[in-house]
């Protein structure tokens, strides 16, 4: 499959600071918007919620079992979270550990 270039504005310290964030987790800026990308057409939509309620931030303490239970439902559903044996189980294929 052929590739193609995408090109977009931004503003320089946005793209410096972003730049240093990926570069931390092992990335380079090109790699992280295409997934990003992949992560879009995996949940066909964006792949963060987009709301125009203020949210805030409430501690695990805050939140009733219930509450915290939906969520991390959600999350694993979205594949934002994996079960430690799914995790070993990966690290074992992927690195005969």
């Amino acid at each position: 499959m052929g590739s193609t270039l995408v090109q977009f504005r931004c503003d320089e310290e946005l793209k410096e600071e972003t730049t240093k964030l990926y570069e931390s987790l092992g990335l380079d800026l090109p790699t992280a918007f295409r997934l990003f990308m992949k992560r879009s057409l995996q949940v066909q939509g964006l792949p963060f919620a987009v709301s125009t309620k203020v949210s805030y931030l409430r501690s695990v303490e805050d939140m009733s079992g219930a509450e915290l239970d939906k969520i991390l439902a959600q999350k694993a559903l979205a594949g934002e979270i994996h079960s430690a044996r799914d995790v070993a189980d990966a690290s074992k294929e992927k690195y005969g550990m």
